[in-house]
């Protein structure tokens, strides 16, 4: 049901970010995270934590600085993950802050 598609008049941005933290879900072992933090539902990747713990430098999940704008923050710590953090996170264009 995922609506992102890439298109003539589609935002390639937005696609490679669905794409870049599907990997890092896979990678790091998503299905047995101590949250789904609502990864890979079919909302805006800067919603997929809505209603978790959000707000600045506690953050869990990932973080949008507006509705509808790019991930510059993605932060799980102490949240079960297991694996490696792929390279693919580097095609988060505006992010600044991993942990």
């Amino acid at each position: 049901n995922d609506t992102i598609a890439l298109s003539e008049n589609g935002v390639t941005a937005k696609v490679l970010e669905r794409y870049a933290l599907a990997v890092f879900y896979y990678s790091t072992d998503g299905p047995n995270w101590k949250e789904d933090w609502n990864f890979l539902s079919d909302r805006d990747v800067c919603l997929w934590n809505d209603g978790l713990r959000v707000g600045g430098e506690n953050t869990i999940g990932i973080r949008c600085p507006q509705p509808n704008s790019n991930v510059n923050n993605v932060q799980f710590v102490q949240t079960g993950l297991n694996g490696t953090i792929p390279w693919e996170l580097s095609l988060l264009s505006d992010l600044y802050f991993l942990r």
